[in-house]
């Protein structure tokens, strides 16, 4: 009997971690505000934090890339680079040192097949998803 509550124990246990390890994984997952794609990369924003993530969804030897300009001058702010294969992404965040001008309109300028750019943009006021949220598309 005592073996028997002993592996009762041992698998109530490994269960309580690993639901607290797969609880702790989701938690840093970003909501994301905003979403664009084609058939070939996917962007991506989470206004607060100012996270911006390109991912490459297509086998087609290019790299997903995104120009982000959010000043007045109309010079990219910064590029980001998906280049290691489909399936990867890379990020961008404030937290990173990327802190985007807030109350201004963004564009992000887009290429993830060698030359067909595509051009999106939002309005940045830091408030998506933070209560009370004035709205997010």
């Amino acid at each position: 009997m005592k073996i028997r509550i002993d592996r009762i124990i041992a698998g109530a246990t490994a269960l309580a971690t690993a639901t607290i390890l797969a609880t702790a994984g989701g938690a840093s997952a970003y909501s994301w505000d905003h979403t664009w794609w084609n058939s070939n990369m996917k962007l991506y924003v989470q206004e607060d934090n100012d996270v911006i993530r390109v991912a490459d969804t297509l086998a087609n030897g290019h790299a997903a890339r995104v120009t982000v300009d959010d000043g007045p001058g109309g010079e990219p702010t910064f590029t980001l680079t998906a280049d290691r294969g489909t399936g990867t992404y890379e990020d961008s965040t404030a937290s990173g040192g990327r802190n985007l001008n807030e109350n201004t309109t963004v564009t992000l300028t887009a290429d993830g097949d060698g030359g067909s750019w595509w051009k999106v943009t939002f309005y940045n006021d830091g408030f998506c998803g933070v209560s009370p949220d004035p709205g997010c598309g």
